[in-house]
């Protein structure tokens, strides 16, 4: 984004990095406490685009994971997602307009991706709700279903003896969601 002419990026996590460049602002967040998005809204005054990219995966099937990891999930991936695009719409508007972009998964397209495709899914939906919610403020919404990625999340899911493997589905799901 720099690169493309931005000012200043914020760079959120729950222990971000340390910058050496000054337009770089590390800021930590967790996007599961509810006081946290607000809290940022109100530092981030001067922000244009939003980027909801938190995730959350707990590999097990539906029917055997534990309900907690299956609620964190939704909690991460949906309502996440939703309470920065609460927290920064106005921001969005008072600055132009703007654009919020939410990242889903090519997993949310098919089943076998557990609570994690779930909730994508969902994810997906909220975004094409949030598009229509948010043109009238000038605010482009986007969705980006991005394939498999070499993340901390998925090699620790890995690690977790998890039957998500993100590469295969996803070429998988590509080609089946293909048309002929």
């Amino acid at each position: 984004m720099l690169k493309r002419g931005a000012a200043k990026v914020y760079v959120t996590a729950r222990k971000p990095a340390p910058s050496d460049d000054p337009r770089i602002l590390p800021v930590p967040l967790d996007v599961t406490d509810p006081e946290a998005v607000p809290a940022l809204a109100a530092q981030a005054r001067d922000v244009s685009i939003v980027i909801n990219n938190a995730g959350a995966l707990f590999p097990s099937p539906l029917l055997e994971a534990d309900m907690a990891d299956v609620v964190a999930t939704f909690d991460t991936n949906v309502f996440s997602a939703l309470r920065v695009a609460r927290g920064f719409a106005p921001i969005l508007a008072a600055n132009g307009g703007g654009a919020l972009i939410d990242m889903h998964s090519i997993l949310s397209w098919g089943a076998g991706a557990a609570a994690y495709g779930a909730s994508k899914a969902a994810l997906w939906s909220i975004t094409n709700s949030l598009r229509v919610e948010l043109a009238p403020q000038g605010t482009q919404v986007v969705g980006v279903h991005l394939g498999s990625a070499d993340t901390d999340m998925v090699r620790h899911a890995a690690d977790e003896g998890g039957t998500v493997r993100p590469g295969r589905r996803a070429h998988r799901g590509h080609r089946a969601l293909t048309p002929v």
